[in-house]
C-alpha cells in the first residue's frame, strides 16, 4: 500500500513531538511463491521525501531481491549444515554397506548349498558360496561355462545338453517371460560322475534376477548334492516294502509259506532246465511253462504275494504270446531273465521269512497240535483193567499217530478260501460261501502242496467262470451270494473229490463256438456235451470274453489235470443236469479220483 502523509486520517492519530512526524510510507509484501515471506516499509517525512507510483514498482522489485537473497542465505545455511553432516551420513551408509557384503560373505561361506550366478554368454559370476567347490570338487569355477562346469560327464543326453545351453542364450539378456518360455529345459536334477568313479546326485533350482526395465541380468542357480538323501530315500522305500513284504507273510502260516516256496522254485528249475534244453520252441514245453508259471502266480495271489505276482504274470504274458503265435521268437535269454526276476524275489520273500520272522528252524513237516491234545486226551482216559477200553484206545492211538505229519484239507485250503473275498470282489461278485465236507479224510504233506495248486485254480475258476454277479443271480431266482462245494468221499478204495457251484453250469454254446474257432471240433460229425466238456482241459481254450490277470489264459482245467495226473489221479466233468434245447448251460461236478494211498481217514 501507499500511505502519503500518516498525519491525515485513521487509523494512526498522531500525537505532538518528534516521533510523531507525519510520514510518508510504501509497505510492499515480501512473496515468495504466493506465500508472504515478510514486509518491506519505506518511509520519509512529509515533505522531504516524495513518492510516486513509480517508487511503489522499484520497491516491489527491492522486494522481490531481497527474498531471492534471504532465500539464498538460508539455502547457504543449510549446505553449511549438509557439509558438516554429510561426511558422517557417508561413513555411517558405507558402515551399513560393509556389514551387509560381510553378511553376505559369511552366508555364502558358510551355507552348505552351491550358490552362484550365471551372467549373458553363460559365463560364472566371480562371486559364489565356498561350498560350490567342494560340490563340484574343483576350484577353478569363476568365469567358466556353467555347461562345462556343471553338465560335462553326466546321465544326461547329449538332445537334454543342447536344450539347457540353447535356453540360456536365449534367457539371460531378454524380457523376464523368456525365462518362463524356457524354463522347463532347464533340468532339476541330474547324476554326475566325478573323476575317482564315484557319482553324485545334484538338485539345481533356477531364478532370473531381473533389471527394472524388466530384463534378464542373470541367472542365479542354487546346487544342492542329494546324493546321501536319495540314499537314505531309497533305503527308507527298501525298510517300507520289507515291512509290506513281512505283513504278507505274517498273514500266512509258516508251514504254508514254506510249502509255497518249496513248490515254486520246483515250478522255475523246471520252466529254467526247459528253457535251457530246447533250442526251439514246441507246443508241449510252451504249455508247461506257461502251467508252471501260471500255478506261481495264482499260488502267489492265494497268499496276498502282490510282488511276486505281478513278476510272475509278466513271464506268463510271454509265455502266453508264444502259445497264441508260431511266428513268436523263442527268446531263450528274454525268458530267463524273466525266470531269474521271479526267482529273486521269491528268494527275497524267503531271505526276509527266515532273517526276519526266524522260520529257518520250521523245514520239517509240522505236526498237528490238535492231534497231539487229541492223543494226550485219549492216553489219559484209559482204564488199565478194562480190555474194551484199552483197545478202544489203542485203536484210537493207532488212527491218531498215523495222521500225524497229515493235514485236513479245510486247513490245506485255508489261505485259498480266505483269498476268495478279495478275488470275487475284483470280478464284481460277492464272495461266496464255500463248504467243505472232508468226512475226517485227511492228506499227507507230500500232496498238500498240490492239493493246493489244484485248487488254486479249481475254486478261481468256479468264482469266475460259473457264479454269476449278485443281480443276475436275484434275477433268476436265486440267493445274492453264490456256494461253492467241496466233498471228500472213498469210492472204490479210492479217494474222490468232488467239486461243484449253484452258478449258472458250463457254457456248453460258448464252448463250442471256442473249439470250431479253434479247429478243435469237426462240424460235420456229431458233437456231445459230454465231448465238449472234455474240450475245457484243452490247453489255451478259454470261455473268457478277456484276458486279464485273473483269467481268460485257457490255462486252469489244464493245470488241474496236469498236478492230478502227477499223482496218479485222474479229472472228469461229470454233468447232473440234463441237456435243455434252448439253454446255453449245464449244471456239472468236477471230479478228482486220487490214490488212496494219499490219505487218512481220522476215526
Amino acid at each position: 500500500m501507499y500511505i502519503p502523509d500518516t498525519s491525515k486520517g485513521e487509523p494512526f492519530n498522531l500525537e505532538p513531538g518528534d516521533d510523531a512526524t507525519p510520514r510518508a510510507i510504501i509497505c510492499v509484501p515480501m512473496v515468495d511463491d504466493n506465500e508472504i515471506f515478510g514486509v518491506m516499509n519505506f518511509c520519509g517525512k512529509v515533505g522531504a521525501v516524495k513518492f510516486s507510483d513509480s517508487d511503489q514498482e522499484f520497491a516491489e522489485t527491492i522486494s522481490r531481491m531481497a527474498v531471492v537473497s534471504f532465500k539464498n542465505i538460508n539455502m547457504l545455511n543449510v549446505i553449511e549444515e549438509q557439509n558438516r553432516t554429510l561426511e558422517q551420513k557417508v561413513e555411517e551408509r558405507t558402515a551399513q554397506l560393509r556389514q551387509k557384503t560381510n553378511d553376505i560373505n559369511n552366508m555364502l561361506q558358510s551355507m552348505h548349498q552351491g550358490i552362484f550366478t550365471v551372467l549373458p554368454g553363460r559365463a560364472i559370476h566371480p562371486e559364489y558360496s565356498a561350498y560350490l567347490e567342494t560340490i563340484v570338487e574343483t576350484k577353478h569355477i569363476a568365469n567358466v561355462d556353467v555347461m562345462a562346469l556343471l553338465f560335462s560327464d553326466t546321465n544326461l543326453g547329449a538332445n537334454a545338453l543342447s536344450q539347457i545351453s540353447a535356453a540360456l542364450d536365449a534367457i539371460l539378456g531378454e524380457a523376464s517371460m523368456m525365462f518362463d518360455f524356457n524354463r522347463h529345459c532347464l533340468v532339476p536334477e541330474f547324476n554326475k560322475t566325478m573323476p575317482d568313479g564315484r557319482v553324485k546326485i545334484l538338485e539345481l533350482d533356477w531364478d532370473p534376477i531381473v533389471s527394472e526395465d524388466d530384463v534378464i541380468e542373470k541367472l542365479m542357480v542354487t546346487v544342492r548334492d542329494v546324493t546321501e538323501l536319495r540314499g537314505l530315500q531309497a533305503e527308507a522305500e527298501k525298510q517300507k516294502w520289507e515291512l509290506e513284504v513281512i505283513g504278507q507273510i505274517l498273514a500266512v502260516a509258516p508251514d504254508k509259506f514254506i510249502s509255497f516256496t518249496k513248490d515254486a522254485v520246483r515250478f522255475l528249475d523246471e520252466n529254467q532246465q526247459l528253457i535251457q534244453d530246447h533250442a526251439v520252441a514246441s507246443t508241449e514245453v510252451i504249455s508247461t511253462l506257461f502251467r508252471n508259471m501260471h500255478t506261481i502266480k495264482g499260488n502267489a495271489r492265494t497268499y496276498g504275494f502282490t510282488a511276486i505276482t505281478d513278476v510272475a504274470h509278466e513271464a506268463e504274458a510271454t509265455y502266453d504270446v508264444m502259445r497264441k503265435s508260431s511266428a513268436a521268437p523263442w527268446d531263450k535269454d528274454k525268458m530267463l531273465s524273466e525266470l531269474q526276476q521271479t526267482r529273486k524275489l521269491v528268494q527275497t520273500y524267503d531271505a526276509i521269512f527266515k532273517d526276519k520272522l526266524s522260520g529257518a528252524s520250521s523245514e520239517g513237516v509240522f505236526v498237528d497240535t490238535l492231534l497231539i491234545d487229541l492223543l494226550k486226551g485219549v492216553l489219559a482216559g484209559v482204564n488199565e483193567n478194562d480190555a474194551g477200553a484199552l483197545r478202544k484206545a489203542l485203536n484210537s492211538v493207532k488212527s491218531i499217530t498215523g495222521a500225524i505229519g497229515t493235514e485236513s484239507l479245510p486247513s490245506i485250503l485255508d489261505a485259498i478260501t480266505k483269498s476268495i473275498p478279495d478275488l470275487a470282489e475284483k470280478l464284481g461278485k460277492l464272495a461266496p460261501n464255500i463248504v467243505i465236507n472232508d468226512h475226517g479224510i485227511r492228506f499227507s504233506a507230500d500232496v498238500a502242496p498240490i492239493m493246493k495248486n489244484v485248487f488254486t485254480h479249481s475254486f478261481r475258476n468256479a468264482i469266475d467262470h460259473g457264479l454269476e454277479p449278485a443281480a443276475e443271480r436275484k434275477a433268476n431266482g436265486k440267493p445274492d451270494q453264490g456256494t461253492i462245494h467241496l466233498e471228500v468221499s472213498e469210492e472204490g478204495g479210492q479217494i474222490v473229490l468232488s467239486l461243484s457251484d449253484d452258478g449258472r453250469g458250463l457254457a456248453i454254446n460258448r464252448l463250442k463256438s471256442k473249439a470250431m474257432e479253434n479247429g478243435l471240433l469237426d462240424s460235420s460229425k456229431e458233437i456231445t456235451d459230454q465231448m465238449l466238456a472234455e474240450l475245457i482241459f484243452h490247453s489255451g481254450l478259454s470261455t473268457a470274453d478277456s484276458v486279464s490277470d485273473i483269467s481268460g489264459r485257457g490255462v486252469g482245467m489244464d493245470a488241474i489235470r496236469k498236478f492230478v495226473e502227477k499223482l496218479g489221479g485222474t479229472v472228469e466233468i461229470r454233468f447232473t443236469s440234463k441237456p435243455i434245447s434252448d439253454s446255453d448251460y449245464r449244471q456239472f461236478v468236477s471230479r478228482i479220483t486220487l490214490p488212496s494211498a494219499y490219505t487218512v481217514k481220522v476215526a
